[in-house]
């Protein structure tokens, strides 16, 4: 048998897309230090010089030089004679209040998400996920973390839902409230209900008793995939936790819609399978899902819309 000729290669083979992809948490890390340490926020007000932005977050001036070199090289800050200066994505999203920016999901990817993914060799091998077990204060990240990153869908959905109609809402899961605040803003008249996890209710207590609206809302405790939900509400929001139920699980949406007897059944469709906030390639790599993995495979937000539609829940 005659073998062709291989191909002559045009450019030597190097390492160069293995160890980019290899030293990524190096950047990870510098940007999740850089945001901790509070330097986009330093640089919120303006350019300042290498001794003062030093001073403001509290460092040695060789660790600053470090971190702001860093940060320059991967696009986040500006160096000019000395003087650093944030840039636009900078400035947008680390550098102001962090209630209207992705500081707090930093902290959650570099001290929630970042130690779980220690752990995806040993899940991969034995195909059982990591159990996420928080303490008080990692619970507080977690949900300001989840918060942040969904701030944008509360604000469009209390803007583009009309709820004029209705009077009780309930949000399933809602983590902290902040779907519920958004919209009793909106609607004045709206009633809200948060029902969620012991420790999760904790954290939405806090934060929902210093809005305006935190006459209107009610946080009760329970676990929706196992306890009876409160009933006595005229429409239904279930934002990102469609995904939780199991195939086959019967209580997966019907019973839950039965805590909102006699109204509405609501599960806005832009929620459930709106754009992630990931690039393609980290989607098409989601180990994630092997993490969060228990032995059965959970359904994926695309068809939570399908899994509402057959539980007896419309699009609103």
């Amino acid at each position: 048998m005659v073998k062709a000729a291989a191909e002559p290669v045009s450019q030597a083979v190097t390492p160069e897309a293995m160890t980019k992809v290899a030293t990524g948490f190096m950047a990870a890390k510098h940007l999740f230090t850089a945001s901790g340490l509070g330097l986009f926020a330093q640089l919120g007000g303006g350019p300042l010089p290498l001794a003062q932005l030093a001073e403001r977050c509290g460092i040695p001036a060789r660790s600053a030089r470090i971190l702001a070199d860093a940060m320059v090289a991967l696009g986040f800050v500006e160096k000019a004679e000395a003087w650093y200066a944030n840039r636009p994505v900078a400035q947008s999203f680390l550098a102001g209040d962090p209630e209207d920016g992705l500081r707090p999901f930093l902290s959650f990817w570099d001290q929630i998400s970042y130690p779980a993914w220690m752990n995806l060799e040993d899940a991969t091998r034995t195909g059982t996920g990591v159990g996420l077990q928080l303490n008080e204060a990692q619970q507080r990240v977690f949900s300001a973390g989840v918060q942040a990153l969904t701030a944008g869908a509360a604000r469009s959905l209390a803007g583009g839902y009309d709820l004029g109609r209705h009077h009780r809402l309930l949000d399933v899961g809602g983590g902290t409230g902040s779907f519920l605040v958004a919209m009793l803003s909106v609607h004045s008249r709206l009633e809200g209900t948060l029902f969620e996890l012991p420790a999760v209710a904790g954290v939405a207590r806090h934060l929902v008793t210093g809005t305006s609206v935190a006459d209107r809302i009610t946080v009760v405790e329970g676990d929706f995939l196992r306890d009876q939900v409160p009933s006595g509400h005229d429409v239904l929001l279930l934002a990102n936790v469609i995904h939780l139920f199991q195939p086959g699980q019967p209580r997966a949406a019907g019973e839950v819609a039965e805590g909102r007897r006699g109204g509405r059944q609501s599960a806005p469709g832009g929620l459930l399978d709106r754009p992630q906030p990931y690039p393609a390639p980290v989607r098409r790599a989601d180990g994630g899902r092997v993490l969060g993995h228990r032995g059965r495979r959970r359904l994926q937000c695309r068809r939570g819309a399908g899994l509402a539609g057959r539980n007896g829940l419309d699009d609103g």
